[in-house]
């Protein structure tokens, strides 16, 4: 439902019901917070590096998600202004900048690109493998280092092509 209460001049609506999405950033506060107490309780600073295993039913793992998205979010102001001293102000204006449709869609399309790329190696490199532990293993190996290459190499023509088109 809507809460809606009006004071003068000021009227204020607040929607009541509660979304997945609500659910799981709930979740995900409940998670950050339980963490960061354990962490508090354990006596560990914060640039102590613990492990972390998350169980749960697929509702669970999108809260996770939404904290790790955040938490690199939160990571990449920090690293931003503390270490490379961007004022907070510029920080916020490029990060919102960098938030496009058209930058998602290109990371989409390098996914696509990658994992051809990936799936090309690993089938040609599986495929004339011996039967073998040993041949499997070093053609696991020739399908990973080419694959990397390739993309590093795709990567700067993709790059290149979408400057030129002003992407």
């Amino acid at each position: 439902g809507l809460k809606v209460v009006n004071d003068g001049t000021l009227t204020v609506g607040l929607e009541t019901n509660i979304t997945d999405e609500l659910k799981k950033e709930g979740w995900a506060r409940d998670l950050v917070r339980g963490i960061q107490n354990l962490r508090k309780e354990s006596g560990l600073s914060v640039t102590d590096r613990i492990k972390l295993k998350v169980f749960g039913d697929d509702d669970l793992k999108g809260a996770w998600t939404m904290f790790a998205d955040f938490a690199g979010m939160v990571g990449g102001l920090s690293v931003g202004v503390l270490a490379l001293d961007i004022p907070f102000g510029e920080y916020v204006k490029y990060a919102l900048n960098a938030w496009y449709l058209r930058h998602f869609l290109v990371g989409v399309f390098h996914a696509f690109v990658f994992g051809f790329i990936i799936a090309l190696c690993g089938c040609y490199f599986g495929i004339n493998s011996g039967k073998n532990a040993d041949s499997v293993g070093k053609a696991t190996t020739n399908a990973v280092v080419y694959a990397i290459v390739w993309m590093i190499i795709a990567t700067g023509i993709i790059t290149f092509c979408l400057q030129r088109m002003g992407i």
